[in-house]
């Protein structure tokens, strides 16, 4: 029997002060969202088109990531060709733009990149030269071991590709942020247009779970700080970002998930260029444990059968900040950003869980128990506005589909109508007050409870045009 955290809960207070005469960072790059499709040799059927359509009519997204493994290439090219092109097709139906990343080992060779040229003049007989530069294209090694081999293999393949479309942005390295001293080496002797780093934690070792919220913390640190060195020279890629402690985990369905993604890029925003969630889909997991789940756990923004998860809810969130024109840090977890006299914040209130060696990742009625409960109240004051009366706009995500699915009994056999009740839920609340500002001072309180992440969305009241 797993011994259980008791939830803590306690109530803390945040006061901050917002103010447009504080914003000097310019939102350079308007940080991109990436879908990640994993590798494309397992789309065997078209369900995964349902599952990219469910995600663009939830938020905006820039690119489509897929994987391509160069050296298990070998057999029905053909057949393999024909997935390349139906997955292309879409993206480019979609108005989104098409991200290869090509994934190698050390031992590389010349003949195995022959498969991968088959690719690139495939793509090329099919689609203009001039619309494929627009792409990007990424090089990744399965192993992130420091050797020449490791640089001899990024160089072979980078040939390839520049030989095919010499005027082509190339981006690597694509390792996670613990392997520094490998990303390093490799960009010290192998040129890149751009970097990719991936942004989340792995499965620990068995016996520092207890010790996985001092992970948490420190694994984030880690990734601003080789992010803010690495962008000092080039865009850098957050080409995946989350968590992924197990396949199989129900922590990914909760808020958890999506106020740990807040956390992180509220502290990376200014020095990326973009970033993708693990995975768009659990369904793009190839070896995902999906029998008898009516709720799959995998580290994808929807479930296998397009259910939202809190993740996906989090790059909504982004999306909608990323609109602002400059921006600055409010504290280590709220972002301010402004545009035409409009005002957001960002934020969340993340409680990392408190785990332990009987912790069972596949339990959905109590991986919750796990999480801390305590609260925030946040006063905010917004300073230096002109008089009158303002809108304010407060999105809150504060329920996950566990709690949904708990008022099923977390029954496993649902009816096609009780799914499409879990659908229609996204866990958001949304409220709108109007106040008036008469001393250039507008005072806005926020109860936040643990890891619920919001954006407040605050405006001069419109007037009402009439005929």
């Amino acid at each position: 029997m797993a011994k259980h955290v008791s939830n803590s809960k306690e109530t803390s207070v945040m006061n901050l002060n917002v103010s447009a005469l504080n914003a000097k960072q310019k939102n350079i790059y308007k940080v991109s969202t990436i879908i990640n499709l994993g590798f494309i040799d397992k789309f065997d059927r078209d369900e995964w088109k349902d599952h990219i359509e469910k995600l663009l009519m939830t938020t905006k997204f820039d690119y489509v990531r897929m994987l391509i493994d160069v050296e298990q290439m070998s057999g029905n090219i053909r057949a393999y060709l024909r997935k390349v092109k139906s997955v292309i097709d879409y993206i480019l139906l979609k108005g989104l733009t098409p991200w290869i990343t090509f994934r190698v080992s050390t031992k590389v060779s010349v003949k195995d990149t022959d498969e991968m040229r088959l690719v690139i003049e495939f793509l090329k007989d099919h689609l203009t030269e001039s619309l494929l530069e627009k792409w990007k294209f990424e090089i990744e090694l399965r192993s992130n071991l420091v050797s020449n081999e490791a640089v001899n293999a990024f160089k072979l393949v980078r040939e390839v590709i520049t030989q095919e479309l010499p005027e082509v942005k190339i981006g690597g390295i694509g390792c996670t942020v613990l392997n520094a001293n490998y990303i390093n080496f490799i960009l010290k002797h192998f040129e890149v247009d751009f970097i990719t780093v991936k942004g989340f934690l792995e499965s620990p070792k068995k016996g520092s779970l207890n010790n996985l919220n001092y992970e948490f913390k420190n694994f984030t640190e880690k990734l601003v700080n080789l992010v803010k060195k690495l962008g000092q020279d080039k865009p850098v890629f957050l080409s995946e970002v989350g968590i992924y402690l197990k396949k199989d985990n129900y922590l990914q369905n909760t808020l958890f998930a999506g106020a740990y993604l807040i956390n992180q890029i509220v502290k990376l925003f200014p020095f990326i260029a973009g970033f993708g969630y693990i995975l768009g889909s659990d369904i793009f997991e190839s070896d995902l444990k999906v029998a008898h789940r009516i709720i799959t756990a995998g580290p994808g923004l929807l479930t296998d059968i397009k259910l939202e998860k809190p993740s996906l809810m989090a790059v909504k969130f982004i999306n909608e900040f990323s609109l602002v024109k400059k921006f600055y840090m409010l504290h280590d977890a709220f972002l301010a950003g402004f545009v035409d006299k409009e005002i957001y914040v960002l934020g969340t209130n993340v409680q990392y869980p408190l785990l332990t060696l009987g912790t069972n990742f596949q339990d959905a009625q109590n991986i919750k128990s796990y999480l801390p409960a305590n609260s925030e109240n946040i006063n905010m004051r917004v300073k230096d506005l002109e008089s009158g009366d303002y809108e304010i706009r407060i999105f809150k995500c504060e329920s996950d589909m566990l709690d949904y699915w708990s008022k099923f009994d977390y029954y496993e056999s649902l009816r096609n109508s009780d799914i499409d009740l879990l659908r229609q839920k996204d866990g958001v609340s949304v409220t709108l007050r109007v106040a008036q500002v008469k001393n250039k001072v507008l005072d806005v309180k926020l109860p936040v409870q643990a890891n619920n992440f919001f954006i407040v969305h605050i405006r001069k009241k419109q007037r009402v045009l009439t005929e």
